[in-house]
């Protein structure tokens, strides 16, 4: 009976051993500088690549894309989305209820805003002046407007009279009229000038201008309007004055239908006023577009919005409603883009890599823990069929003796 048991008990610790040296030891072991075969244990060598292996093999066997797009598709839900979007709602429509909370969300989206417009306003005028104010929509609006005016317009006599103190004052004044004429007597406009007086008056103008030398008279009169500006402009609001110039515009004003114009004359006007705005749009966006914005003051107007918003102003059936419409615009975005977000959450999420990670992280004695949780009775029956293997192969052993000795 000795060599079966000999061979029970041999079978039964090296296999024991064989387990044991799965896990230990921990570290290499070194003699004499050399490091002895077996060291470390399998699984503490090896754990960097049983972690790439556990978890390719559970993200490509066990949890799969299709596996997750089908969890997505039974978690959402019409009932969850339903009741995901009324929390939301109501939450916010609760934290809007606050008048401290509300106040510094109006502060917070007046700066975003106020930022975002600072930002936009280069952007804003290159679209402007490229894609949006291009002629043809100016022209499109002029026609319009144009065509509003003609049918309505009518000046009264405070217009008029408004009109023609603009005129006056900004156009028709003595400094701009010398200084016109100044401009307009060259030496070639004064020969011009004669030349054409000597062609056009006749009879007893044509005697006078005879005994008048014009050129000497125009070469000084632009003389005496440069050299004494003060007296000329003295000696042209005289003349204004006796003339009664602002009875005359004004009461050409009145007169002034713009439905008695010929198309082809408000043609032309249009196409010229259209090119006009559009060359003083297209050079000035810098300087008429910022102070717009800053007269129009859209942050200080949202902030007042916002902090006077009341959510128990809204009727329960609009807020039904907003609710509503938010779960259907949900649903028909998942509806096409589910399988593709969930595809960029696992690129995102990367699962293997994050499994792999945790694996390598663990110490040699937690991988002992989880395999021998896992497979204690298996690695314990291995144990025991050595210790079997080894009495069985002691009993043949026993026989063979007896029988050679039988011999």
């Amino acid at each position: 009976m000795i060599p079966p048991v000999i061979g029970a008990g041999v079978g039964y610790f090296t296999n024991d051993l064989a387990v044991r040296m799965l896990f230990h030891p921990l570290k290499p072991v070194y003699i004499l500088g050399k490091q002895l075969p077996f060291t470390p244990g399998l699984v503490p060598a090896e754990q960097t690549r049983l972690a790439e292996k556990i978890s390719h093999l559970i993200v490509k066997t066990l949890l799969t894309e299709s596996d997750f797009h089908h969890l997505a598709q039974a978690l959402v839900t019409h009932e969850r989305l339903e009741k995901a979007v009324h929390l939301s709602v109501e939450a916010l429509l609760e934290e809007m209820g606050q008048p401290q909370k509300l106040q510094l969300l109006s502060e917070d989206i007046g700066e975003a805003l106020a930022a975002l417009i600072q930002r936009s306003i280069p952007a804003l005028i290159e679209n402007l002046s490229e894609k949006s104010l291009t002629p043809d929509r100016i022209r499109l609006v002029l026609d319009r407007v144009m065509d509003s005016v003609l049918e309505n317009f009518t000046l009264t006599p405070a217009m008029a009279r408004f009109l023609t103190e603009r005129i006056m004052a900004s156009v028709l004044t003595p400094d701009h009229l010398r200084k016109s004429l100044i401009s307009l007597l060259t030496p070639a406009n004064i020969a011009a000038i004669d030349e054409l007086a000597k062609a056009k008056m006749t009879g007893k103008y044509a005697v006078l201008l005879f005994f008048v030398n014009l050129p000497e008279v125009l070469t000084k009169l632009k003389v005496f309007l440069d050299t004494e500006p003060e007296r000329a402009d003295e000696m042209l609001k005289e003349i204004l004055l006796m003339m009664r110039l602002d009875d005359v515009i004004s009461r050409g004003l009145l007169r002034f239908n713009p439905r008695d114009m010929s198309w082809e004359h408000l043609n032309h006007f249009k196409e010229n006023l259209v090119h006009w705005i559009h060359d003083y749009l297209s050079h000035h966006y810098d300087v008429i577009i910022p102070p717009l914005f800053e007269k129009m003051d859209l942050p200080s107007l949202t902030r007042d919005l916002i902090q006077r918003f009341n959510p128990q102003d809204i009727p329960p059936a609009t807020i039904h409603t907003i609710k509503r419409e938010i779960t259907r615009f949900i649903e028909r975005y998942l509806d096409e883009k589910l399988f593709e977000l969930v595809e960029q959450a696992l690129e995102v999420a990367d699962i293997q890599g994050v499994i792999a990670e945790k694996i390598r992280n663990f110490s040699p004695l937690r991988m002992e823990e989880i395999i021998m949780e896992v497979s204690r009775k298996e690695l314990g029956m291995i144990v025991t069929l050595g210790g079997i293997l080894g009495f069985v192969i002691g009993l043949v052993q026993s026989g063979l003796l007896l029988l050679m000795g039988g011999l």
